[in-house]
């Protein structure tokens, strides 16, 4: 996938989230996701692409759940480290997100 984005800063890792309008924790998350980007901007390119409009893109990418959070640090789609979350969604805050950048070297 060509990452494309007005707000990405070159040569930063993605962290991106892979969303489904229709995801119950995906919209649980939504608002820690707005913040984190809005924390990092400058620092991390921070993304959320959507299902119902890269349904393509995330079939290549092999995403078949929502949400999957992916740690992009290279330039290859295949150089990523996978958010793990618990099956009730309660890790996905900003304070979660924050701690698996850290843990990552981010």
């Amino acid at each position: 996938m060509e990452w494309q984005s007005h707000n990405m800063v070159a040569n930063k890792p993605k962290f991106v989230v892979f969303f489904s309008e229709n995801c119950p924790q995906c919209r649980k998350m939504h608002q820690a996701w707005i913040d984190l980007a809005q924390k990092l901007k400058g620092n991390l390119n921070v993304l959320a692409v959507s299902r119902d409009y890269n349904l393509d893109a995330m079939k290549s990418l092999q995403v078949f759940k929502y949400p999957t959070i992916r740690l992009y640090k290279g330039a290859s789609d295949k150089d990523f480290v996978e958010f793990t979350q618990s099956d009730d969604g309660h890790d996905l805050t900003e304070e979660s997100f924050l701690s698996f950048l850290q843990k990552n070297g981010v």
